[in-house]
C-alpha cells in the first residue's frame, strides 16, 4: 500500500500546477494563486521533507505554463512572467519556513526530555519510550524488561565532598550505563541518584545476564576512581506489558529489595500481568 505522504505527495504535484493555471494564468488572479499553493508546499515540507515541498514549488511554478502548452498560444499573451518568479520564490520561503520550524519544534521536544545534567532521557521522556515501547511490545507478543538502578550511599558521597563531586558521579553513571547497553535501550536518569534502563525484547535470563554485565561495569570504574560506592539494580520482566507506570514501579519495587538486604548486586523478577491487569510477580 502506498504511504500517505507519498499519496499526499502524487496530489500535490498534480493540484498545485492546477491552481496557478487556472487562478494565476486563465482568471489572472496571481496572488490567489500563490496563496492556494502555500498549504500545498507547507504540508508536503512538514509530512514528507523539504526536497518534496520544493518539487511542488516547482510544479506550481511550471503550472503558470500549462495553458500555453495546451493551446498553443505564445506563452508571452498569457504568462505573467514576474507573477511566475515571485511566486515561485515565495513557495521556495515558505518550504524553507515550515523546514526551520519543524526543526525547532523537534530540538524543543528533544531538550524538554533531556536531563541537562547527564544527556540521558529525564523522566518524561523516559515514560514517553516505555509507552512506545509497550505498544510494541503487545504488538509483537516479546518481553519487555525495565532496570532501575540507585547510587549506594550517595547522599554521604554528596555531603562529603560537595555537590560537583555528586555530579561527576552522577554522569559518570550516566556515562558507563549508556556504554554497555544496546543502542536502541533508552537509559535515563529520573531524578537525584535513580537511573532507569528500558531493555526492549529482554527476557528474565537476558535480563539477569544485563544487570550484571552493568554492574560489573560500575563497580569497575567506581574502584579505578577510588569511589566508595556502588549500586543496587532491579529488575522487572514483563511477557506481556502492563501500564507504564506500574511497569516502572515493579522496577523500583526490585531495586528497594535489594537496597534492603545489602545493595550493591542486582535482583531479578518476571511480572505477569494477569487478565484484569494487575501485575503479579512470578514465585
Amino acid at each position: 500500500r502506498m504511504p500517505p505522504h507519498w499519496l499526499l505527495l502524487a496530489i500535490e504535484i498534480c493540484l498545485a500546477p492546477a491552481c496557478t493555471a487556472l487562478l494565476g494564468t486563465r482568471v489572472g488572479l496571481p496572488l490567489a494563486a500563490v496563496a492556494v499553493c502555500i498549504p500545498q508546499v507547507m504540508a508536503a515540507t512538514w509530512v514528507g521533507s523539504a526536497r518534496a515541498g520544493y518539487v511542488i514549488a516547482a510544479c506550481a511554478g511550471a503550472g503558470w505554463f500549462l495553458p500555453t502548452f495546451i493551446t498553443g498560444a505564445p506563452a508571452p499573451a498569457d504568462v505573467d512572467y514576474s507573477s511566475v518568479v515571485l511566486g515561485t520564490a515565495v513557495l521556495i520561503g515558505f518550504v524553507m519556513v515550515t523546514r526551520q520550524w519543524q526543526s525547532s519544534l523537534a530540538r524543543a521536544s528533544s531538550v524538554a526530555q533531556e536531563d541537562p545534567l547527564t544527556g540521558l532521557l529525564n523522566r518524561r521522556g523516559f515514560l514517553a519510550r516505555v509507552e512506545s515501547e509497550a505498544n510494541r511490545a503487545a504488538r509483537d507478543g516479546k518481553p519487555t524488561s525495565i532496570a532501575f538502578i540507585d547510587c549506594d550511599r550517595f547522599k554521604q558521597w554528596n555531603d562529603t565532598h560537595g555537590h560537583a563531586a555528586g555530579d561527576q558521579a552522577l554522569v559518570t553513571v550516566g556515562a558507563v550505563l549508556r556504554a554497555n547497553v544496546r543502542n536502541y535501550d533508552s537509559v535515563a536518569r529520573l531524578g537525584g541518584d535513580e537511573f532507569a534502563i528500558l531493555l526492549p525484547g529482554v527476557d528474565e535470563n537476558a535480563a539477569r545476564a544485563a544487570g550484571g554485565r552493568l554492574l560489573a561495569a560500575l563497580d569497575g570504574v567506581f574502584r579505578g576512581k577510588d569511589w566508595p560506592l556502588s549500586c543496587s539494580m532491579g529488575i522487572a520482566v514483563f511477557p506481556t506489558p502492563a501500564g507504564t507506570e506500574e511497569m516502572i514501579a515493579a522496577a523500583d519495587a526490585e531495586m528497594y529489595a535489594v537496597k534492603q538486604t545489602g545493595r550493591g548486586r542486582c535482583q531479578v523478577r518476571t511480572i505477569v500481568v494477569s487478565a484484569d491487569s494487575v501485575a503479579e510477580p512470578v514465585p
